[in-house]
């Protein structure tokens, strides 16, 4: 089984009716992780449009915990799980004012908060963050991830919630 061509169906297909049964398939999840880890040289600091959706997150990653920063960060994980994307650009309401997506390091801060929220449980935590880690993975602009120790910083939390869980 091919672990990338298989989340890619499942992005397609906004993860729906995508039950494995395969014993092997966590083994082969944990193989692909490890690769993205394994090879920090192929990640290059290019630059990139910071757009408003990635300038809000980095801004409430780096605040302190409010009840209005929690609000923002329910609104932005439902988003991104009605769509699987977040788009680069939000009327003060969050509705949409552009068609354009965010860029991926937008959902890597996206993981990092939801990984810190009080109001979103440990398997919804999990589920998000698996699937940023494999819509970020599965796109083009995969190697235009600006900070890398993020990125390792997000697949970490991923490994602690699946520990959790049992896995």
């Amino acid at each position: 089984m091919n672990y990338k061509l298989f989340i890619k169906n499942c992005i397609k297909n906004n993860y729906k009716g995508k039950t494995i049964f395969k014993k092997n398939f966590i083994k082969i999840f944990k193989i692909y992780r490890k690769t993205l880890i394994e090879n920090p040289n192929k990640f290059k600091n290019n630059f990139f449009i910071k757009d408003n959706t990635y300038r809000n997150l980095e801004k409430i990653y780096s605040s302190k915990a409010t009840n209005l920063k929690e609000k923002k960060i329910l609104i932005y994980y439902k988003k991104f799980e009605a769509n699987l994307a977040l788009k680069s650009k939000y009327n003060c309401k969050f509705k949409k004012l552009t068609n354009k997506e965010s860029n991926c390091n937008s959902y890597i801060y996206l993981g990092l908060i939801i990984f810190n929220s009080n109001s979103i449980n440990i398997y919804q935590k999990l589920n998000c963050i698996l699937k940023i880690i494999d819509k970020i993975s599965n796109t083009k602009s995969y190697f235009k991830i600006i900070n890398y120790e993020l990125f390792v910083k997000l697949l970490i939390f991923e490994n602690k919630l699946l520990k959790k869980v049992g896995i």
